[in-house]
């Protein structure tokens, strides 16, 4: 009514201060908010009036015209429209989504921050609400763990949404869904960074559901393969380079309101390479990560979701998204130089298992992916990845080079340190060596198994080339150096050797980015045998051996 509200009604003067939400349980003179930070719970100020907002009578033309001119009010099979998933008839694998909302996206509340309520004042799926920025929801997943849930309208670029995804969908047309196709039969196996039952879902609906910036990565990274669809061979491909500039323009908003399909979009944008233009501006891929890194902590990934109220699909898809990034973080610090940025500290995401991957049907047609065998590499690039991380902490890290520099025997030092990693690296490769047999391959189908058996040659390489540069240094036991070289020597053949087996169902395969990085490490470590030979003859060895190196690059 008009009447004016009793004090206990009302928000405290606190909580009207932070536009938050004033809860007060029973029996207590304080609300839950007041009795956290130990203040006085006060009634002094009188609420400030507020207008509301008169609602527009809907109209027939308004009806019907919603869910044709918007993206984000959702279409369904009678023709009205529907702002979030939970609305809508029948079944649908998006209803109860966190990450996947169609206008809300969430934040995960940190430890120290004012939304960290006591796990008593808030029940597991029910929520508080303020009206700072719009309506905040805050959604607990478990008794530990919240986010708060937040409009997408009002972030910046949400109004241009429509138009974006539109001039996408109008570069690819009439093959969007050829192209979709195509991405499900060979990315999506050896990267499964979707839900490919989620995203078919609402392609069928209508394309205007997906984020812009998700929607053009999927089509960029597919016209890499577009001579290997038989329905898009024969037809002009779109223009690659203003797909990657809408994508990218996208996903610089997406960012504004963080969701599982921006970590999407970021992941694959990353795995594009641009060739015919400058468009991938040096560091790109930094600035890229570095986004990639700070919505993983926005929305959660680096934590253990698996007893998270969330549909079982989103729980497994993001231990496959935080596994991703993790990746991304590592091999971006070890080919460019520049520390992680992801703390194993602070990493509790569980290790990827078999009922973490939905798809296990093999597509039939030639030149289609492996599914199982990609769904292990991708798990044995995980651990790798894990080993990497270890040595960029160990060997790579500036405290431990300022360590070795200032010590009186720092080859020794360095190699009581890599010891025990090199060992590590033998073990996983022993246990890996079924999958990493490059002749392990169905007929007619790709495998990836080249990005992660060349991932391994680089961080074999990359752990030798710093034992030999630490070798030549001044006062070095020159004994000590010829063995270190000797071994180094044994490790570039086998990266020489590995390259030239390769095969056409390894080249047309999916590599991922790292791996144009990976061979440039390569061909850096035979310059340094170069430069570190003992004589002329062993010199000349080396040059002929990056000579052949560099033909066999020039020719697959």
């Amino acid at each position: 009514g008009n009447s004016a509200r009793s004090a206990k009604e009302r928000p405290c003067d606190a909580c009207r201060r932070r536009k938050t939400r004033c809860v007060k349980e029973k029996g207590e003179d304080k609300c839950v908010l007041c009795k956290f930070h130990t203040q006085e719970c006060t009634y002094l100020h009188e609420p400030v009036a507020r207008t509301r907002k008169r609602k527009a009578q809907p109209t027939e033309e308004t009806d019907m015209g919603n869910a044709d001119d918007s993206p984000h009010v959702l279409r369904t099979n009678v023709g009205t429209g529907v702002e979030e998933y939970d609305e809508l008839p029948g079944e649908s694998l998006l209803k109860k989504t966190l990450g996947l909302q169609n206008k809300h996206h969430a934040y995960f509340v940190g430890l120290t921050e004012p939304f960290s309520f006591p796990r008593f004042s808030i029940t597991k799926g029910s929520s508080q609400k303020s009206t700072q920025g719009g309506v905040v929801t805050i959604r607990k997943v478990d008794d530990f763990n919240a986010f708060t849930v937040r409009e997408d309208q009002g972030t910046i670029g949400y109004d241009t949404e429509m138009s974006r995804v539109d001039a996408i969908q109008q570069l690819v047309e009439p093959y969007g869904q050829a192209l979709v196709d195509l991405y499900f039969r060979i990315i999506h196996p050896s990267f499964p960074i979707l839900h490919k039952g989620v995203f078919l879902e609402k392609y069928a609906r209508s394309y205007r559901e997906f984020s812009p910036a998700l929607l053009a990565a999927v089509y960029l990274l597919t016209t890499n393969y577009w001579r290997c669809s038989p329905v898009l061979a024969t037809k002009p491909a779109p223009d690659a380079c203003r797909l990657y500039e809408l994508a990218i323009e996208s996903y610089d908003l997406t960012i504004h309101r963080p969701k599982l399909s921006s970590v999407q979009a970021g992941l694959l944008i990353a795995q594009y390479e641009c060739y015919s233009s400058d468009i991938m501006a040096c560091g790109s891929r930094g600035k890229l990560t570095a986004q990639l890194v700070s919505m993983t902590h926005t929305m959660g990934l680096h934590l253990d979701s698996s007893r998270w109220d969330l549909p079982a699909w989103e729980i497994s898809l993001r231990c496959r998204l935080a596994w991703a990034v993790y990746l991304q973080d590592k091999w971006v610090a070890l080919i460019e130089g520049r520390p992680a940025l992801l703390s194993d500290r602070d990493w509790i995401v569980p290790l990827l298992q078999h009922k973490d991957f939905p798809e296990h049907e093999e597509h039939n047609e030639e030149g289609s992916s492996e599914v199982e065998n990609s769904r292990i590499i991708f798990i044995q690039m995980i651990e790798l990845t894990r080993i990497l991380s270890h040595i960029l902490d160990t060997i790579f890290s500036l405290r431990s080079h300022h360590a070795m520099e200032t010590s009186h025997d720092p080859v020794g030092i360095l190699l009581s340190k890599t010891q025990p990693l090199q060992r590590r690296l033998s073990a996983w490769s022993d246990s890996a060596m079924e999958v990493l047999s490059l002749e392990k391959a169905s007929s007619m189908r790709l495998t990836c198994i080249g990005y992660l058996r060349l991932a391994h040659l680089a961080v074999d390489v990359s752990l030798h080339r710093r034992i030999i540069c630490q070798s030549m240094s001044r006062g070095s036991d020159p004994n000590v150096a010829a063995a270190c070289r000797v071994a180094a020597k044994q490790r570039w053949l086998s990266a020489l050797e590995f390259v030239d087996s390769l095969k056409a169902r390894h080249l047309k395969s999916f590599w991922y980015f790292s791996s144009t990085a990976c061979l440039t490490l390569l061909i850096s470590f035979g310059n340094v045998l170069v430069g570190s030979a003992s004589d002329s003859p062993e010199e000349q060895f080396y040059l002929d051996k990056l000579k052949e190196f560099r033909w066999t690059l020039k020719i697959n």
